[in-house]
């Protein structure tokens, strides 16, 4: 209703053409991190 009143409800349509890549984009970064992850645990083989 807020947004209704202030009259931004003209803006949540293009909400989808910011929000959705930016969603892309933090899945593929948590997967990037952790592939990284699960590669550097194989090189880390000399601890004592």
């Amino acid at each position: 209703m807020l947004v209704g009143v202030l009259g931004l409800s003209a803006i949540t349509g293009y909400l989808d053409y910011v929000l959705l890549p930016a969603l892309g984009f933090f899945v593929l970064l948590t997967l990037y991190a952790l592939w990284r992850r699960q590669s550097g645990r194989h090189c880390d083989t000399s601890e004592s």
